[in-house]
């Protein structure tokens, strides 16, 4: 590249032999450097200018004197310079610069290290830049960990030069935590926490480098703590003032969920909505970290206030009303009775508890009224009521009634075949209807005679002679079945009409005999509504034998 020629005393020469100077004398990675081309003769006519190369490149731009680098990096190694004048290049100079690095992290140590305290294999590794080499130690809280250390190993590797990575050389050294010989075989919570170094030796260039991380051994949540683990809040109240606290590492977050509804995301439980008597029951608050998760509940009791019935119970001698309870929290209950709004008389007996009032039947129309029992507990009182009141004589209960009907109605079920058969024969024998009707409205009239008759077979209706007086209400209910018998009487010859008035007469004579012994035996009135019904039955029965009779 560069051609020498001779010099000439001509006033024509090229510039002589060039040499390479720098300034610092050290180049330093990362700072500056001024490289200087000197020349002794500068050839004739004089050189004006210089010719650069780097690395065997050419630069181009570099045509004076001096270069200027501001920032030295790895790649930055050797350098060549010559004088140029009219006639050509004089003799080059060379340098070969050797790049200098202090001490710098190229992987430092995180500000955190993190790891689990079920870890098997835990490891931390720093590297740093460094030319000349340094050293590399670690340090646990301060205190430099030796090679003789059992708990730990370390590793150190030498690297060279990267100019991808604009690295001259480096030191990559590894700690290694031997788990295995560590007290029980793994890493424990808070014991093992510390402060973990990476620290280098000065290299003559620099002093050293230190990096620390704060090692902090992870675990799953454990340890969860209510504010309460139950709480008493009465209906419709908003719950909240519960709080939900575990250890464990990362900090645990939280929910709050009852019948597998979350409720919260915090660690505060709080119900925007009232509660009611059906949200009573455990809630559980969930504590969960990457690791793991875990639990812990509290009762909710939502408190009320009682509701009750009043149960009505009989036996032969006594009515018992129970004032029984059908929902309350809490159980503790008093009662407290009142009829007709004042105190039960004395003739009323309320039990030990409170819950019964009882009173005989021999006393039973003094004790009509309305029966209140209220029932009290920590939060309420609520009220439940009866009303006794006596039956009317004139007109039976419809309960009764309707248990009447049931029993007749297989006799009418009975009947009404014959009168679908009779039906067609009324038509056919009508006038003749006329004729007899006014015998048998006599017939009818004395057939309230023939009860004594009835009653000498039926035993059951004769006991009194009210009971009698009570039948002929029902037997005149039978006269429609009678008048629909009609046409069967109306195809009786007049033989068999006259047999029935000699019936008739005989009987008048034995209700003549009988009427005496009847009006001595006045019958008491049992009031009992199963009695009556059997009463009543029995004469159902009677005016049955009755109308089978007058229709014979």
């Amino acid at each position: 590249q560069f051609q020498l020629q001779s010099v000439h005393t001509s006033p024509t020469e090229l510039p002589g032999s060039s040499t390479i100077t720098h300034y610092p004398s050290t180049a330093i990675k990362n700072s500056e450097l001024i490289v200087t081309c000197n020349t002794e003769y500068l050839g004739s006519p004089p050189a004006t200018k210089y010719r650069w190369y780097s690395n065997e490149i050419e630069l181009t731009d570099e045509t004076s004197k001096k270069i200027h680098i501001k920032n030295i990096t790895a790649q930055v190694s050797n350098f060549t310079c010559a004088a140029v004048n009219e006639i050509g290049s004089g003799e080059p100079g060379h340098i070969t610069l050797t790049v200098l690095a202090p001490p710098m992290f190229i992987t430092r140590l995180p500000d955190t290290f993190p790891v689990s305290d079920k870890a098997t294999s835990v490891s931390l590794t720093c590297q740093v830049e460094c030319s000349p080499s340094c050293l590399v130690f670690w340090l646990k809280d301060g205190q430099i960990l030796t090679s003789t250390n059992p708990l730990y190993q370390m590793r150190v590797e030498f690297a060279g030069p990267d100019y991808k990575t604009n690295v001259v050389g480096s030191v990559i050294s590894t700690l290694f935590f031997n788990l295995t010989a560590w007290p029980d075989g793994h890493l424990r919570k808070e014991v093992d926490d510390a402060s973990y170094s990476c620290m280098s030796s000065s290299n003559g260039i620099n002093r050293g480098v230190t990096s620390s991380t704060k090692f902090h051994v992870e675990y799953p949540p454990e340890n969860v703590v209510l504010s309460r683990k139950e709480m008493d809040i009465t209906e419709w109240s908003i719950l909240y003032n519960i709080t939900c606290n575990a250890d464990g590492s990362p900090e645990p977050s939280y929910e709050w969920s009852h019948n597998n509804k979350v409720l919260s995301s915090y660690k505060f439980l709080y119900t925007n909505y009232p509660l009611s008597r059906n949200d009573s029951g455990n809630y559980e608050c969930v504590a969960s970290n990457k690791y793991g998760s875990a639990s812990s509940t509290v009762f909710i009791n939502v408190m009320y206030e009682p509701t009750c019935e009043i149960v009505r119970i009989e036996d032969e001698n006594y009515v018992v009303l129970t004032c029984r309870v059908i929902d309350t929290n809490p159980h503790d209950i008093s009662y407290n009775w009142m009829v007709d709004n004042d105190s039960p008389t004395n003739m009323m007996n309320v039990n030990e508890e409170g819950n019964s009032l009882s009173f005989s039947k021999d006393r039973m129309d003094s004790n009509y009224g309305k029966f209140l029992c209220a029932v009290r507990n920590f939060v309420g009182e609520s009220n439940c009521t009866l009303i006794l009141m006596p039956i009317d004589q004139d007109k039976e209960p419809e309960h009764e009634t309707v248990t009447d009907r049931s029993e007749t109605e297989p006799e009418r079920s009975e009947i009404e075949p014959e009168q679908s058969e009779i039906e067609p024969e009324q038509s056919e024998i009508e006038p003749e209807q006329s004729e007899i009707e006014p015998e048998q409205s006599g017939t009818e009239f004395e057939q309230s005679g023939t009860e004594p008759e009835i009653s000498e077979t039926e035993p059951e209706i004769t006991e009194t002679e009210s009971e009698i007086t009570e039948t002929e209400p029902e037997i005149s209910e039978t006269e429609p079945e009678i008048t629909e018998s009609e046409p069967k009487i109306s195809e009786t010859t007049e033989t068999e009409i006259s047999e029935t008035e000699t019936e008739i007469s005989e009987t008048e004579t034995e209700i003549s005999k009988t009427k005496p012994e009847e009006i001595e035996t006045e019958p008491e009135e049992i009031e009992t509504e199963p009695e009556k019904s059997a009463e009543k039955s029995d004469r159902d029965k009677g005016s049955s034998a009755l109308s089978s009779k007058k229709s014979k």
